[in-house]
């Protein structure tokens, strides 16, 4: 997952498909907040203060204006990458975490420190890790113009993916038809009809996450 996560230099780097004749997010509204995300994540590489900087839940699931007749920068492309930056300064926060609850504990030990030693906090969890609630507050982009999948399929699908994280968080053996994160990672689906769909980039994405999660988890 780190190796997929982006850096502040991609996010600078980062361009997006540009619409006209179907509806985009407004450009300098998407410009400006990666703006503030890459000052984010060089405040947490530089150990500076953050806290008048957005945190990472505020990274993704933002409501652009809407374009159309003039150029924008296509829905999908944007709300898939910024769910990935969003992991990556979830992952600089759970560091920053690390970092203070191991200082003690690294000058109470030279010997540990001197090494590169330093514990890491117990009980941090990954951020990548999904848990029951993630998969059942699980929200999508409806797409009417572009690739979408069946939104019916989805749910029924992510219903299962939920049984399983339950039964494996409650200590439980899920079903044996239960996705395992192998499935997970290769499931496709059926692409919706005029009437509409989920997005797939933020679907195919969020299934990531569940194969992470249930990977973790030995399943």
């Amino acid at each position: 997952m780190d190796d997929v996560l982006p850096t502040p230099e991609d996010v600078v780097t980062r361009t997006f498909t540009t619409t006209r004749f179907r509806q985009g997010y407004d450009m300098d509204e998407v410009d400006t907040h990666l703006d503030a995300l890459v000052q984010v994540m060089r405040a947490h590489e530089q150990g500076a203060r953050t806290d008048d900087l957005p945190h990472s839940s505020q990274a993704s699931g933002i409501a652009f204006t809407l374009t159309r007749w003039r150029d924008g920068y296509d829905p999908e492309e944007v709300d898939a990458f910024l769910i990935l930056v969003q992991l990556a300064i979830a992952r600089l926060e759970a560091g920053d975490r690390r970092s203070d609850a191991a200082a003690p504990s690294a000058a109470a030990s030279p010997e540990a420190a001197s090494v590169g030693q330093a514990p890491v906090a117990p009980g941090t969890s990954d951020p990548t890790r999904l848990t029951s609630f993630d998969v059942s507050a699980a929200a999508f982009s409806v797409v009417t113009l572009g690739a979408a999948y069946d939104d019916d399929q989805v749910d029924d699908y992510l219903d299962r993916c939920l049984a399983a994280m339950r039964a494996l968080e409650d200590g439980a053996q899920p079903d044996a038809d239960a996705p395992t994160s192998v499935e997970v990672r290769s499931t496709r689906f059926a692409m919706a009809s005029f009437e509409g769909g989920y997005a797939t980039a933020e679907v195919d994405a969020f299934l990531q996450r569940i194969a992470d999660a249930l990977a973790a988890r030995g399943r």
